[in-house]
């Protein structure tokens, strides 16, 4: 069984970037092969929440709503070819659609509005009419950030979910929105094998106004991405910063990444205005594939210390920048 040393150090490193599609070798023989085994799966190429595949990244939806109807505006990244799901429904259907500045068809597909989007940035805007106001709007899918204007009164808190928007919600005065802030909890777990696996979850409180924040960088130095799970619009950028579409509310965030070569030593290295200092790490040995030890002087309680109770029968220390 072959010995080997792994220590949790604290030390500054610089993230490096994030390895994409564009950086996987292809043999010269077989590159001009490489459209015809990608097409129809063109979406391998999309940013991957979870087990989905986030193929637009909408940004955000601005509303401007009235007792005779509303107009929206509204700015997507595509990756891919598709269809995307307007606000609205059949009780308030868009109308005059355009796709930056030019007159887009709306079809129905499961009875919500949608419009068919090339790859690349655009903007759509569209109106609706109505004889009476209604109590909710219907949201695109994946909408993360909202503006909300009601008889040119601006909503400081509007009330939304994932789905809808509630429009019949009184009008509020920009006294009652809270200051904008966020506030984040790590927890690590780095199990031992081949390969090294590192799973992080995150705990992520916000107060304020919707928002695009970015909260640091992810991704371990000498790992890559493998699996993110989000509440929230979320992806990572080129240098593996964590971007999220972030509106009030206490949202858990899971995320894994493997080590693709041999590790001696495992670094804690915050980056980001948002991310802690400190982190709590659980170690996860595996006696089967080989012998390691933990030379750390900050062990803790894993209980006290709040890490997830799954991960609760490993050690755990407390790491500090």
């Amino acid at each position: 069984m072959k010995s080997m040393r792994l220590f949790l150090l604290v030390c500054v490193l610089v993230f490096g970037p994030l390895a994409n599609a564009q950086d996987v070798y292809v043999p010269q023989e077989l590159s001009s092969w490489q459209e015809w085994v990608l097409h129809g799966h063109e979406y391998v190429a999309c940013p991957v929440s979870g087990k989905v595949y986030r193929c637009v990244w909408p940004g955000r939806l601005n509303l401007n709503i009235d007792s005779q109807g509303g107009r929206f505006r509204q700015i997507v990244e595509v990756f891919d070819e598709q269809y995307f799901t307007l606000p609205g429904g059949d009780d308030s259907w868009p109308l005059d659609v355009t796709v930056d500045g030019k007159p887009a068809p709306v079809v129905k597909r499961g009875q919500r509005p949608v419009l068919f989007l090339e790859p690349g940035e655009h903007t759509i805007a569209g109106v609706f009419q109505w004889s009476r106001t209604p109590d909710t709007l219907l949201l695109g899918n994946g909408t993360g950030l909202l503006s909300l204007t009601i008889e040119d009164q601006s909503m400081a808190r509007p009330r939304w979910n994932a789905r809808e928007v509630w429009i019949s919600q009184g009008l509020q005065t920009e006294t009652q929105q809270a200051e904008n802030q966020i506030s984040v909890s790590v927890y690590r777990l780095v199990k031992d094998g081949a390969p090294v696996v590192v799973e992080v979850q995150l705990q992520i409180d916000i107060a304020g106004e919707s928002r695009e924040e970015t909260i640091g960088q992810l991704v371990p130095p000498g790992f890559i991405p493998a699996a993110m799970e989000a509440p929230l619009p979320a992806r990572l950028d080129d240098e593996g910063n964590l971007k999220i579409q972030a509106r009030p509310g206490s949202w858990k965030f899971t995320f894994r990444a493997l080590a693709p070569a041999p590790l001696e030593r495992l670094v804690f290295t915050p980056g980001g205005e948002h991310w802690p200092t400190e982190e709590v790490w659980s170690y996860a040995a595996a006696p089967d594939i080989r012998a390691t030890e933990i030379r750390a002087v900050n062990a803790v309680d894993p209980e006290q210390s709040g890490v997830p109770g799954f991960w609760g029968a490993y050690p755990a220390f407390q790491m500090h920048a």
